[in-house]
């Protein structure tokens, strides 16, 4: 019996040939112009994974995006956005999505393809070896003071030094974004409070982990952050990017990092297991980062330790 194909409801003969070419030999893929003719398929079978363009959206008998959740609860959705996927935080957040991806023709295959791996199994992020070249090492650090994000950038520059599409300042500026993240907002005090809230060399209590891994995969490099916390949102982080993108959050003391981390990178993929962990992995790569990029946030809510 052939496998599912992920059903793309998308009318461009361009994004549709360029999924098809990058695609080929890991998922298959079956493609319909719009939203009608994905309900069609919907009724008949369950796909592997949904894309379809929220924009112009349709009636609630027609919308596919909430007659698929109703349909299949647990199916992987993404958004197809119009040009960028800036523009399509608010729908992820009227539709609960996690997923966005631009129907742009530029995008590197193997970026394509980590985007699909996580959204179809979004806890295979937590093992860093699925994201990297076969062969290629997985080096890791875990952070146990805050001070100590010198000494393990420092290893981070020099395994990243062959790599000459990533650009140190960058690297550096994401580096620290994602680390403050997990370091200041991961970890809360019955108050709720930040438990953490100056880089000194006071150690973290034995029971907070932060760990960071990083690898290289066929062109591009990989930076993942984990915290053994799993308290972000997908909704805190599209309602962050949404202030942050019509200019209401630029004195926001959180949110402005992870919109900034996915602004210098080519793409971002984050997993959280509630109550158990959240990992950030952040991707960088040839080519200019202002092209519109995908961006993936999912949520695994099996009690499997990573």
């Amino acid at each position: 019996m052939s496998p599912s194909p992920i059903l793309v409801a998308y009318p461009d003969p361009g994004f549709r040939e360029h999924l098809t070419h990058a695609l080929s030999g890991a998922f298959p893929l079956e493609f319909v112009p719009g939203h009608l003719e994905a309900l069609h398929y919907l009724e008949q079978q369950r796909p592997l994974a949904l894309l379809v363009d929220p924009s112009g959206r349709p009636p609630a008998d027609e919308d596919a995006v909430r007659i698929a959740g109703s349909l299949y609860p647990d199916l992987p959705v993404a958004l197809i956005s119009s040009t960028s996927t800036s523009e399509c935080f608010s729908f992820l957040t009227l539709y609960g999505a996690g997923s966005a991806i631009p129907p742009n023709v530029g995008l590197s295959p193997s970026h394509l393809k980590l985007f699909f791996q996580h959204l179809i199994d979004p806890a295979s992020l937590f093992s860093l070896k699925n994201y990297v070249s076969p062969g290629r090492e997985v080096c890791s650090e875990r952070i146990t003071v805050p001070n100590a994000r010198t000494r393990v950038f420092e290893l981070l520059t020099r395994d990243f030094e062959p790599c000459k599409y990533v650009n140190t300042h960058d690297l550096q500026l994401v580096f620290e974004e994602v680390l403050n993240n997990a370091i200041f907002h991961a970890f809360r005090t019955e108050k709720n409070e930040p438990k953490y809230t100056s880089s000194n060399d006071e150690p973290f209590d034995l029971q907070d982990q932060i760990v960071l891994e990083w690898g290289i995969g066929e062109d591009y490099s990989v930076v993942a952050i984990t915290d053994n916390q799993g308290l972000l949102s997908r909704r805190t982080i599209w309602d962050r990017f949404i202030r942050q993108i019509n200019l209401t959050g630029l004195l926001d003391t959180s949110g402005r990092g992870i919109f900034l981390t996915h602004l210098l990178s080519k793409l971002v993929l984050i997993t959280v297991r509630p109550g158990l962990h959240t990992r950030v992995a952040v991707f960088f790569g040839p080519g200019s980062t202002k092209q519109p990029k995908p961006i993936g946030v999912q949520v695994v809510q099996d009690r499997l330790q990573a």
